[in-house]
């Protein structure tokens, strides 16, 4: 039988402050873990472990966000931003949720075997954030905090949707299709996202994972405008490569895939695909929709190393633009109304979470 290594933390653990980053001073879990610690388990034994991640103590636990592999994620706020805001004696209840709402942060805190990948990720998102251009929204959350105790992080800070979700989770449902919009939208925000990483960082930065399942679609607080978003770069770096164009086409390809399934479905099911079941009149000229659906077919099956995805973005690249920019407001509510229904029970928990702490700022005021 395989075996792996478990690992059990102590209790004793002592805090640092952080005094580098912007969302305050970041108490940092820090203790001492020796070889007597570690034991080896079967792996039919896995299913009764629980990773017990402790929140950085300047962060104050409103709901978990995710998990994966190698971290948990969880969306919290910074406890300086809560004290600044409970303290606005102008603003009512609902607006200081409002603000807190805005200010979420997610944390992601590693476990104590993948450390080396969330310092990748570190990496990458310092990259992003020192050559970002000032006023530009890009299609990755930014850094806003980092365990700097470690010579490698254990956890670091980013900004949030308060309403999100992975784009996964919305291609799971039983959609018939996806509007046209939200897949010029989509596509938009990708290829924005592989444009800066590949063609205006320096030195170039890959993703190394793109999936459906590491792409964030969400709503900022108080905007009915979808936001996407390219998260985990666990696996990215600099595109150190001798042939660096070589690993920048893999990522074309990855998008492309991304793209066939947000047109087909996961499964890549194209029975049930109304653009592969209905082409166009050879008589008259195919749709934008059309024409950019055959060639992502062509590129998923035939083009493996992304070769194509220049005619792709040359071709349609300044039509999704245009279509994003000018989305009318019956798109915009079928979209906001698809992501709402799988998102609504979550988004409404951390806001009754949130009203909680303001609240209970006010009934301890009233009570003095």
């Amino acid at each position: 039988m395989s075996t792996i290594l478990k690992l059990n933390m102590t209790n004793n653990q002592s805090t640092i402050p952080n005094r580098n980053m912007t969302d305050g001073q970041s108490m940092i879990p820090h203790g001492n873990m020796t070889n007597g610690q570690y034991e080896e388990i079967p792996e039919s034994d896995l299913i009764d472990i629980e990773r017990n991640f402790d929140i950085p103590s300047s962060f104050l636990l409103v709901s978990k966000a995710g998990s994966g592999c190698g971290a948990d994620a969880f969306f919290c706020l910074p406890k300086k931003a809560v004290k600044a805001i409970k303290a606005r004696e102008q603003d009512n209840v609902a607006d200081k949720v409002s603000a807190l709402m805005s200010v979420l942060r997610v944390v992601k805190i590693s476990c104590p075997t993948d450390f080396e990948d969330l310092y990748a990720e570190v990496g990458v998102l310092k990259a992003i954030r020192k050559q970002q251009p000032d006023g530009v929204c890009l299609p990755f959350f930014e850094l806003t905090a980092v365990d700097t105790f470690s010579p490698t992080p254990t956890w670091f800070a980013t900004t949030a949707l308060p309403i999100c979700c992975e784009l996964e989770a919305l291609l799971q449902q039983p959609y018939n299709a996806l509007p046209e919009h939200l897949v010029w939208l989509i596509f938009w925000q990708l290829h924005k996202a592989l444009h800066f990483l590949h063609n205006t960082c320096d030195p170039p930065l890959l993703h190394g994972d793109l999936h459906t399942g590491n792409i964030i679609i969400g709503y900022a607080e108080g905007s009915d405008l979808l936001q996407v978003k390219l998260i985990d770069f666990g696996l990215g770096g600099e595109n150190g490569s001798t042939f660096p164009g070589i690993l920048s086409r893999t990522e074309y390809s990855a998008l492309a895939t991304v793209m066939a399934e947000v047109m087909h479905g996961l499964e890549w099911n194209q029975s049930d695909c109304g653009l592969c079941n209905h082409p166009p009149d050879p008589n008259r000229e195919a749709s934008m929709l059309h024409s950019f659906h055959r060639l992502i077919n062509e590129m998923r099956i035939y083009d493996s190393e992304g070769h194509t995805y220049g005619v792709l973005c040359k071709r349609f690249a300044p039509f999704a633009y245009r279509q994003m920019i000018s989305m009318p407001q019956v798109a915009r509510t079928q979209i906001r109304d698809m992501v709402l229904g799988l998102t609504r029970p979550r988004s409404e928990a951390m806001r009754a979470k949130i009203t909680e702490v303001v609240t209970a700022e006010a009934q301890e005021s009233g009570r003095c």
